[in-house]
């Protein structure tokens, strides 16, 4: 019989799938929006609490409440809130030792009655070490006991059995993320420091100053503005980038010549390598401050359909150059 059962071809109609994807969406954000009743005094106090830790945030959680611990431990330490996730288990076998008297517990239990983190928080009381708790059930244990204690606004699950933890995952993520943010505010956390802590990968990339990226002067292919179109052509060679600077004498960028301008030159005119560059050039071209974050140089690039770009300071005196090339790997 069973074997039957996996031989079973599903199906369903476009417009069932269509009401089930439309049903668990309303159910989780309105899981979301109904978290607006959960922001009382006690959540003020938490995110003050943890503002002025003089330790890090200890998260804990089990089944679905884990993930939701190590999600919110993840956005606390990438916005520079010391933070970890400790396995409950884990803690009764050695780990709890990573826990100090300057350190926060931070217990995510949705029903307030989970064993694992019932024994955690007994143990924690014992240490006095402050304990933050997010739960459903203001009658639970994990309430009761918790020196802040946070009630998340019951939800019905999106799940269409009403069992499998979803809505109830997301009001929960949310108010971790509520607190997070509340925190990093408080703190003056900036870009900067954002990037800092994403060494790697877009999320950090596109918040650096484009002078971190951009190719030095000595990298960049340049020419005086009584230049001529060999030189240009020469130097734009040799630099292997499609585009050249002119400047002048006190390296102010007065043009830019790109290998689009050189393909419409020579079907537009009779080649004469000794033509001024400054009769080809395109005057006040549009630049990058050093200050400006990658991610507006990617999307100024991107909407004028750029390869290249030069940077220049305030007074347009030339820096450097982004060349496609640079941002490719994102």
């Amino acid at each position: 019989m069973e074997n039957e059962k996996n031989k079973q071809i599903y199906s369903i109609t476009r417009n069932e799938i269509i009401n089930i994807a439309a049903q668990v969406i309303d159910s989780e954000a309105n899981a979301i929006f109904l978290q607006h009743k959960a922001i009382n005094e006690n959540f003020i106090k938490a995110v003050l609490l943890i503002a002025n830790a003089k330790g890090k945030i200890v998260f804990s959680g089990v089944g679905k409440s884990r993930y939701v611990a190590l999600k919110v431990s993840a956005t606390f330490s990438s916005l520079s809130i010391p933070s970890f996730f400790l396995d409950p288990l884990d803690a009764f076998h050695g780990d709890i030792g990573s826990l100090s008297k300057d350190d926060i517990l931070f217990l995510f239990s949705y029903s307030g009655k989970t064993k694992e983190l019932v024994e955690l928080l007994i143990e924690a009381n014992k240490r006095e070490i402050l304990v933050i708790s997010i739960t459903s059930d203001s009658n639970s244990f994990i309430f009761k006991n918790s020196t802040i204690p946070l009630e998340v606004k019951y939800v019905k699950e999106a799940c269409f059995m009403g069992l499998a933890p979803s809505s109830s995952v997301v009001a929960m993520i949310c108010l971790g993320d509520i607190i997070g943010f509340s925190v990093a505010k408080i703190k003056g956390i900036t870009p900067k420091d954002f990037s800092y802590n994403h060494p790697i990968g877009f999320l950090g990339f596109k918040n650096k100053n484009i002078e971190e990226i951009m190719r030095p002067l000595s990298e960049t292919p340049f020419i005086y503005e009584d230049s001529n179109l060999a030189e240009a052509i020469e130097k734009m060679t040799s630099f292997k980038i499609g585009a050249v600077c002119i400047v002048d004498k006190e390296l102010i960028l007065k043009g830019f010549f790109t290998d689009g301008d050189l393909r419409r030159t020579l079907f537009q005119n009779d080649i004469d390598l000794k033509m001024p560059i400054n009769k080809l050039m395109t005057f006040h071209p549009i630049t990058a401050k050093k200050f400006m974050k990658v991610e507006d140089i990617i999307m100024k690039m991107q909407k004028f359909g750029f390869d290249n770009i030069p940077v220049v300071d305030e007074n347009n005196k030339l820096l450097g150059i982004v060349d496609e090339r640079d941002l490719l790997c994102f």
